[in-house]
Order: structure tokens, then C-alpha cells, then sequence
């Protein structure tokens, strides 16, 4: 059954909430395309153009002008908040591991695109892993923010990583230059999977023990078949198992 022309503008925004943040846009024809192939609006262009001029009006939409498209950009949670909800998730014992995959997927969904394309994905390998992952220092949002983009832009990033001396004080212990693809989760610390320039292969890094991270202007260097777990997260997750989570190979 054909949808109403008139809920027109209800369907632009339901468009660019869903598609759109101030990094990714899309210009009128697209709406248009978008309207016609996936809601079965056939709505001229002067006509798009009328409502996203009414949705800007509102101040419910921002625009870059008619050549240049328009997005969303009043999302409820910012990506940082919406890892902490995702941790939370994942640390609870409560929820079926079948449905824990389809609300994180839907708390992603409360994100912009960037949240849902940043290319890292979160493992566990028991309910319990992030149960403390909330306590834990705010400089860890931060830096897993910092990883996320590096791994979407496929940049490399650069970071002192730091160790507990004898007398348990943590002190910073070498400077890494690496290539990062997934961040895996297990017994209760988050890791960083990065091929490191300085020991030319993989190896895994303790977020909580990175500081002083940066993302460099670099592309990272391409995975290869030998690694073991190439494109697949759950390989990836049973890798830092295999290697006995120590701090780094």
C-alpha cells in the first residue's frame, strides 16, 4: 500500500536520523531516491527540497544548502555514552547471550553512522567480563573513542603503554606505533588487537595501560591470512585466549 505523501517529512527525518551525522550527508536527489525505492514516495525534487527547508526552519535538521545536502545531528547519547551502555550490557548476567547481540545492535542504533561503521567490535568470552569495565577511569572511554575512529579511518595511532614496577607503582614502560583492527574483551579487560611496528607482528595491549594515545595521519598495514583470525571476530577474541592475556606478545 502506497504511503501517504502527506507523512512525507516524517520520513525525511526518520531517514537522516537513521543515515546521517555532520561527517556523513546526503543531498537532496539522494533523499529523493531514498523516498521513492525504500518508502514508495514519489515526490518531486521541489517538493523534497520544501520539506528539508521546513525541518531546517524547525531547527530539527542542519543543511549545508541544496548542493551540499543536509543531516541530523541531535542525536541522544554521544559515542562514548553509548560504549558505556554497551559495556553495561555486557556485563549482565541476566541477559541471554542470543539477546545480548540484538540490543547492542539496537543501542547502536541510537548513534549516528559513524558509531555504527567505527569498525571495532567488543567481544566477551563470559557474561561477566565487563561487569567492572564501568569503574574503571575515564581515560579508557577516551581512548577506545581515539582506537575506534583510528580503526574506522584505518589510520595508525601512536601510545605510551605503562607496567607496574616492583613496588606497584605503574609507570610508563615503552611508545608504541601500531596498526589497530579490534578492541576484544576478556576476563574483565579490554584489549587492543595492532600489528606493532616495533616487534613487526600482532600483539594485544591492556587498554587500562595505554595513556597518551594519538591518532596519526598513517594508513595502517593490511591484515594478512597468516595472522589467524583475519576478518573474523571471534578468532580474534579466542587469539588473545590462546596467548594467555598477558599484557603484550
Amino acid at each position: 500500500m502506497p504511503k501517504s505523501k502527506k507523512l512525507a517529512p516524517v520520513y525525511i527525518m526518520d531517514i537522516l536520523q537513521n543515515r546521517t551525522d555532520e561527517e556523513h550527508v546526503l543531498l537532496h536527489n539522494e533523499i529523493e531516491d531514498i523516498l521513492l525505492h525504500e518508502y514508495g514516495i514519489d515526490l518531486e525534487r521541489k517538493a523534497v527540497s520544501s520539506n528539508i527547508n521546513m525541518l531546517v526552519e524547525e531547527g530539527l535538521i542542519e543543511s549545508l544548502g541544496k548542493k551540499r545536502g543536509c543531516y541530523f545531528d541531535d542525536h541522544v547519547f554521544d559515542d562514548a555514552e553509548l560504549n558505556l551502555i554497551i559495556y553495561s550490557v555486557l556485563g549482565n548476567s541476566a541477559i541471554p547471550s542470543h539477546q545480548m547481540r540484538d540490543l547492542i545492535s539496537r543501542i547502536e542504533d541510537l548513534g549516528g553512522p559513524s558509531f555504527r561503521s567505527s569498525g571495532y567490535s567488543i567481544m566477551t568470552n563470559d557474561k561477566n567480563s565487563a561487569k567492572d569495565i564501568t569503574r574503571k577511569n575515564a581515560e579508557i572511554f577516551y581512548n577506545i573513542d581515539t582506537i575506534s575512529d583510528a580503526i574506522r579511518w584505518k589510520h595508525k595511532i601512536e601510545f605510551d603503554y605503562y607496567r607496574y614496577d616492583v613496588d606497584k607503582i605503574m609507570k610508563k614502560s615503552s611508545t608504541h606505533t601500531v596498526s589497530p583492527y579490534y578492541v576484544v574483551m576478556h576476563n574483565q579487560k579490554l584489549y587492543l588487537i595492532a600489528y606493532s611496528d616495533k616487534y613487526e607482528q600482532i600483539s594485544h595491549f591492556r587498554i587500562d595501560r595505554i595513556k597518551n594515545v594519538s591518532e596519526k595521519k598513517e594508513p595502517i598495514k593490511k591484515l594478512k591470512e597468516g595472522y589467524g583470525f583475519q576478518q573474523n571476530y571471534i578468532r580474534a577474541s579466542l587469539y588473545v585466549q590462546r596467548q594467555g592475556a598477558k599484557d603484550y606478545i
